[in-house]
């Protein structure tokens, strides 16, 4: 049986260079562990080491989407909804072999930060098919500059940013559902309006059905 890997096996020049960097940079002490400041934020050693990796290697796509929320609020949900929305002409909702029967929405949709990704590294990102769905839980500041200059354009340009808030999310989902899909640029499309037949059936299909179905229902009492 292969033996795991020490942490010193993985480093490689990047992870050094987080690592000489984590050094000179402030701490304090958590609750059970010191913590690194990063852009404003504190994080535990390891996370801090993760997101430093992810900072100086992460490059952004611009059809890339990027689903940033605070912890515990709703943000599985989120990635299970995003995921069926963006795929679903891969994978048909009603299918049995839907990927979320098998696989969790966490797994589905990566987080940039997360796994640690001194052990699993940034490059497994790249290798993600455009456009790529992903997730982050840390405040754009721990980011990039250029990182964060474009979420900023975003957040200028409305139509490049959805904001949602889980309680009007649990109030209205359908609602919800259809305005994230037209934001990802899947909207569903409703053909069922009175009349619309016609942009469909020529007279003579419409008059051929409807004697089918007369046929087929006589004697049931349902009259048209």
């Amino acid at each position: 049986m292969a033996q795991p890997q020490s942490d010193a096996e993985h480093d490689g020049p990047a992870e050094e260079a987080a690592d000489s960097i984590s050094s000179t940079i402030p701490q304090r002490e958590g609750w059970w562990r010191l913590l690194f400041l990063l852009r404003s934020t504190w994080l535990t050693p390891p996370v801090h080491k993760s997101a430093t990796l992810v900072q100086a290697q992460f490059q952004p796509r611009a059809d890339d989407i990027i689903l940033a929320t605070y912890p515990k609020s709703g943000t599985t949900w989120l990635k299970a909804l995003a995921f069926t929305l963006v795929n679903r002409s891969q994978h048909a909702v009603t299918g049995d072999k839907h990927l979320l029967l098998v696989q969790h929405p966490q797994d589905l949709v990566p987080f940039l930060e997360l796994p640690d990704r001194a052990l699993h590294p940034v490059a497994e990102l790249e290798a993600l098919p455009s456009p790529r769905l992903l997730a982050l839980t840390f405040h754009t500041r721990c980011f990039h500059s250029a990182h964060r200059r474009s979420v900023v354009q975003h957040v200028r340009e409305s139509e490049r940013v959805l904001f949602w808030k889980y309680d009007e999310m649990m109030a209205d989902p359908t609602k919800h559902v259809k305005m994230l899909a037209e934001f990802l640029h899947v909207p569903f499309t409703w053909s069922g309006k009175v009349g619309d037949w016609q942009n469909h059936l020529t007279e003579e299909m419409a008059q051929k059905l409807d004697c089918i179905i007369e046929e087929k229902l006589k004697g049931s009492g349902l009259a048209f």
